[in-house]
């Protein structure tokens, strides 16, 4: 009922047959709020997250004897806060209204025999929905405040390795405030899911004004929050 997923198969994989056992395989999950395995995946089994693992562990492999032994390396850490906004929320009756309409296309989608991709995002939206009638709720009574107190401020982390730089935001962020770092600071990788909890997504302004899952469930405001995370994560890098 517990397992480690598609790392645990690419660790298992790389030190089998790459690596050694002795040697510790690290795996971080980057900015990947928006990339969906339902799209990719051909099933949730121990079996398809093997097959995943093994093209993980294959491509590193690839690039594991270029790699450079070096005896001296400089290292340095930095870190700095970030108070994020809180989004705003719609009524509890408009909430409802858009959990319905969320329920009725699940429904539509399941008996008519949909595509797996689209019953499952379907589900997704009204997992969404039901979180955002949740939150409403919880806004209207002043709960929210106290879990976006207890959340902030946000930190950001900065490792650097030699010419490499590890940066570390709490939440799930999608993929594009990651690209906007990289894009300004190559040699630069981002690890999401560190340092805290945000209760939630940071999205871009378009997935904001779709309205799906993710900009549902989420109590901090976009894309204004993951652009403050990018903006203190430069300033840190510089």
């Amino acid at each position: 009922m517990i397992s480690g997923d598609f790392p645990a198969m690419a660790r298992q994989k790389l030190q089998r047959d790459v690596l050694g056992g002795d040697c510790v395989v690290l795996y971080h999950t980057g900015p990947a709020g928006n990339q969906s395995p339902r799209h990719v995946t051909r099933a949730n089994t121990f079996a398809e997250a093997e097959r995943l693992g093994g093209i993980l562990a294959d491509e590193a492999g690839k690039v594991i004897p270029g790699i450079e032994f070096r005896t001296k390396l400089p290292l340095c850490c930095r870190s700095g806060d970030v108070t994020l906004p809180l989004r705003s929320f719609p009524s509890e009756a408009d909430a409802q209204a858009k959990l319905d309409r969320a329920v009725a296309k699940l429904c539509e989608l399941r008996t008519s025999g949909a595509p797996r991709t689209e019953v499952r995002t379907a589900e997704v939206d009204w997992f969404g929905a039901e979180e955002t009638l949740t939150l409403a709720r919880a806004a209207g009574r002043g709960l929210l405040q106290q879990a976006a107190a207890a959340a902030m401020p946000a930190e950001v982390q900065v490792i650097s390795i030699g010419e490499y730089n590890f940066v570390a935001w709490p939440g799930e962020m999608f993929v594009e405030f990651g690209l906007a770092v990289k894009s300004q600071r190559p040699g630069t990788f981002l690890i999401s899911y560190a340092n805290g909890e945000l209760q939630g997504y940071l999205v871009t302004e378009e997935a904001a004004a779709e309205g799906g899952y993710e900009s549902q469930n989420a109590i901090f405001k976009s894309p204004e929050g993951g652009e403050l995370l990018v903006q203190k994560t430069l300033e840190l890098l510089r």
